[in-house]
């Protein structure tokens, strides 16, 4: 059932970013002001992309930044099971 309500999420999601690509063709200009004076003009489609790519990026960094206890954890605990694994055939 979980699947079954990612799926439709994400359904809703990519026909929401469709109909806005679809719907707003027009350009709008870009620029990093603080930065340069260039502006750049692009494409509406592309700068939504752009911030869906960016914000899943950031996702999943901070997703991989919350499980580095995790794994830390994990990997002493593989270190450990070896260790006692190694002492149980030195004594049998």
């Amino acid at each position: 059932m979980q699947n079954f309500f990612k799926f439709l999420v994400t359904i809703f999601f990519v026909t929401v970013m469709i109909w806005l690509s679809v719907i707003n063709r027009a350009s709008f200009d870009f620029s990093l002001a603080p930065f340069s004076t260039v502006d750049i003009s692009i494409p509406f489609p592309l700068i939504m992309l752009a911030c869906v790519f960016f914000g899943f990026v950031w996702g999943a960094l901070i997703v991989w930044l919350n499980g580095a206890n995790i794994r830390s954890e994990s990997r002493r605990l593989k270190r450990e099971l070896k260790e006692l694994e190694h002492s149980e055939k030195n004594i049998g």
